[in-house]
């Protein structure tokens, strides 16, 4: 059985999930969160910073919804919910725990949980089936399967504010097997200080953030930091030339389209180029007659999108 903690407070939560490896963080390990690596979750665990992202109005609204939307499926399909509000942590593997959305209760195949998402119509379109959701959600509750132990949870996909998809999900405990040894690997690396590879590409606006400070010593470096630093600046030129050549392309399309159009279509291509208002400027107080700030001119907006033929 799972350790069950009963806290009060929003603060007690946070404290306590600095010490767990979260349903919603273990995707990370796998290179499948799509909000933080496996480098910055090495980060945040070694020094117990919350890695908790910012959530966007979509995401709070649906919080707010999600009691309407999960009694509502309940009564559809014919059983109870109950918000889990409970924070949970794995009966053997010290380090993994789990948050929940809700408890589903009085059904014929026994407990189960509840995973509500609340989605855009394009989100859905893009990374949804009607039997498959996102691979950092199909991870994130075998995790909380593997955590509350049991055998079977509802994904509930609210889409568009107005239409919900139910993924039911068996709890593979061979994938539960493989979180709990990942979970495990992950806290002996941080006990040790073994923090992974970071991608570059993907770590980088994060290992610059880290690195926002300087002393006064000089460093009289290697050939292999000279060779990074002769990389940088090919590619400062580089961003420099393109950025020229995009302007220059850019130039060329208006001069061939011609003033008279807001929006062009050509192949899977549509180019909105129609004016941007003036932003009228602010006026500092109002004893400072005539005295303003900011302000612009209107312009000619230029936007290019394409449309992906599905694969």
């Amino acid at each position: 059985m799972p350790q069950v903690i009963h806290y009060t407070t929003e603060a007690e939560w946070l404290d306590l999930k600095l010490d767990d490896v979260t349903s919603t963080e273990s995707p990370a390990l796998f290179g499948l969160s799509i909000y933080l690596t496996e480098y910055e979750l090495f980060h945040y665990k070694s020094t117990r910073t919350s890695s908790d992202f910012e959530t966007n109005d979509r995401m709070k609204w649906g919080k707010r919804l999600e009691a309407v939307i999960a009694e509502g499926i309940a009564e559809d399909l014919g059983f109870t919910v109950r918000p889990l509000k409970e924070y949970m942590r794995h009966s053997k593997v010290k380090g993994m725990g789990s948050s929940f959305d809700y408890a589903i209760l009085g059904h014929q195949d026994g407990p189960g949980l509840m995973e509500i998402k609340n989605v855009d119509s394009l989100v859905y379109r893009k990374d949804w089936s009607e039997d498959e959701a996102p691979a950092h959600i199909e991870t994130q509750i075998q995790h909380q399967m593997e955590v509350a132990d049991v055998n079977w949870c509802m994904i509930v996909c609210f889409c568009g504010g107005n239409r919900p998809y139910v993924i039911r999900r068996e709890r593979d405990r061979e994938v539960g097997k493989v979180l709990c040894q990942r979970i495990n690997k992950f806290w002996k690396d941080v006990k040790d200080g073994k923090a992974p590879t970071p991608d570059f590409i993907k770590d980088a606006e994060f290992i610059i953030s880290l690195h926002q400070s300087a002393g006064v010593m000089q460093l009289e470096a290697d050939e292999a930091v000279a060779s990074m630093l002769a990389e940088y600046a090919h590619l400062t030129a580089e961003a420099k030339s393109y950025s020229e050549l995009k302007e220059a392309k850019k130039a060329e399309i208006l001069l061939t389209i011609g003033d008279e159009y807001n929006k062009v279509k050509a192949g899977p291509f549509t180019l909105s180029c129609g004016m941007v208002k003036d932003t009228l400027p602010t006026l500092i107080t109002p004893d400072m007659v005539g005295q303003t700030y900011g302000g612009r001119k209107g312009y000619r907006g230029f936007k290019l999108t394409e449309k992906k033929e599905k694969e």
